[in-house]
């Protein structure tokens, strides 16, 4: 392989990234398709997993709070603190979301 002029090594499995990512864009007939396809599906699955888990901080911090308000003024100040945190979370998720599904989409339509 050449890049500029600049005579390259052959890629590998873990290609030529220098952050050792693996090859995620393989063809149908790659011996590592099915490995490949198994790092896309496990990235994928903890995405799912981390989401869900925000989600259920959300909803355990927004259940607890909800005892704990004994004043009008506490209601406020907890409300403010759970939005806070809900605007948070739904940062890091989306984020993550914007991040990751296109890599994993693109990588899986380009096996097909």
């Amino acid at each position: 392989n050449s890049y500029s002029g600049i005579r390259g090594k052959a890629i590998t499995f873990y290609g030529n990234d220098g952050v050792c990512l693996f090859k995620y864009f393989v063809y149908s007939n790659d011996p590592q398709l099915f490995y490949s396809w198994f790092i896309l599906g496990t990235n994928f699955t903890c995405f799912v997993f981390i989401s869900y888990s925000y989600m259920c901080v959300t909803y355990i911090s927004t259940r607890s709070s909800a005892g704990l308000a004994n004043s009008r003024a506490t209601h406020r100040q907890l409300t403010a603190r759970n939005q806070k945190l809900q605007r948070k979370i739904t940062i890091i998720i989306t984020t993550d979301f914007l991040c990751w599904l296109p890599f994993i989409i693109i990588s899986f339509l380009h096996t097909l």
